[in-house]
């Protein structure tokens, strides 16, 4: 959390990584054919869920950005 105009406002938001994702093109758009194009290294397809899940290197990424 930070302080933004007097209120407490989350620094990463669920936003934050949807922009995070598509500037780094970790996976592909929502709806692709191929969703499971994805960068291995920071993201899989759950096919059975029809989601994706990050892996802990996509946080230090992240981290260190």
């Amino acid at each position: 959390m930070v302080e933004r105009n007097r209120k407490h406002v989350k620094k990463f938001s669920n936003d934050t990584h949807i922009r995070c994702w598509k500037r780094y093109a970790v996976r592909p758009p929502g709806g692709a054919e191929k969703p499971e194009l994805t960068h291995q290294q920071y993201c899989h397809y759950d096919k059975t869920h029809g989601d994706y899940l990050y892996t802990v290197d996509w946080i230090d990424f992240l981290v260190e950005k």
